[in-house]
């Protein structure tokens, strides 16, 4: 999981509508490489959907929402 500092920061943040946990695959956009993930947290902030993600083999992640091929595609936004 990820935590944003906002206060006193003008950043806005909101959690994401999603369903987690929630298998994907996040894709490299400049490689196209496709890894499998666990999201485990959506987060707005300002503009951006931010995901933390978790790999299988261990290790965690950040990516963009776009960033991602949900496995169920019910899982990217249940509002």
């Amino acid at each position: 999981m990820f935590f944003i500092e906002s206060e006193g920061t003008g950043i806005h943040h909101a959690p994401l509508a999603i369903e987690a946990p929630a298998l994907a695959y996040h894709v490299d956009r400049d490689t196209g490489e496709r890894r499998l993930v666990v999201v485990i947290q959506g987060e707005q902030v300002d503009e951006r959907e931010v995901a933390g993600v978790r790999y299988p083999g261990g290790g965690n992640g950040l990516c963009t929402l776009q960033e991602l091929e949900f496995v169920r595609e019910e899982n990217r936004n249940t509002a």
